[in-house]
């Protein structure tokens, strides 16, 4: 009975041994340091193809050049009439993103109350589609004030839709490449009169840009 017990008792020992032996591996470790990443923007800027410089953030009608004209009468309608007629939004974002662009009328004031109801304002930008032939079509300076219009944003079912609808992100274009020609008209109705009469307005128009995927 005595050998039975220490035979036992060697097995158990034994069985203690392999055990405990399974967690001395040997082990090591590495490691990667330094590593960085960066985020990048949405970054709309101005300009007017005569200036040579773009704004990256506000920029007064005198800086683009933009000259309203000062005698508008009943049933007139025409363009903005500087040397080129049109200003630039250009897309010169960081990240290789496209943006879609929208429009409201903001700070607005008048001397004439009956002008913002009367006034009507379009924009329109050109592009391969249709060379100035995509627009806001005319509202009146009170709509602009109340309504956010997209410009530039995607035109579904469009053949091109980067050409006629976002500004793509591609400086490899210069001024066609990554950003889009906008023009302001301006009209009067032919049925307003004297209650238009020796007024004067001022506002700005304030652009927002988002992104957007293709």
């Amino acid at each position: 009975m005595k050998k039975i017990i220490f035979s036992l008792m060697s097995i158990v020992l034994a069985l203690g041994l392999v055990v405990g032996a399974t967690g001395a591996l040997y082990s090591d470790d590495a490691e990667i340091t330094g590593l960085t990443f960066s985020t990048g923007n949405a970054d709309l800027q101005m300009t007017q193809v005569t200036m040579g410089h773009w704004y990256s953030d506000d920029a007064s009608a005198a800086e683009l050049n933009v000259t309203f004209p000062d005698d508008l009468y009943p049933g007139y309608e025409g363009s903005w009439g500087s040397p080129d007629g049109a200003i630039y939004l250009g897309n010169w974002s960081n990240s290789p993103i496209n943006l879609a662009v929208s429009a409201t009328v903001t700070s607005y004031t008048e001397d004439v109350a009956v002008l913002d109801d009367t006034i009507q304002m379009a924009m329109a930008w050109g592009g391969d589609c249709d060379n100035m032939g995509v627009g806001t079509g005319f509202h009146t300076l009170s709509w602009w004030q109340t309504h956010s219009h997209d410009l530039f944003t995607y035109v579904s079912g469009s053949a091109d839709p980067v050409t006629c609808g976002f500004i793509p992100n591609d400086h490899s274009g210069g001024y066609g490449g990554y950003s889009k020609a906008l023009k302001f008209f301006l009209k009067v109705p032919s049925s307003a009169g004297n209650e238009i009469a020796d007024g004067t307005a001022s506002f700005n128009i304030h652009f927002d840009a988002i992104q957007i995927a293709p």
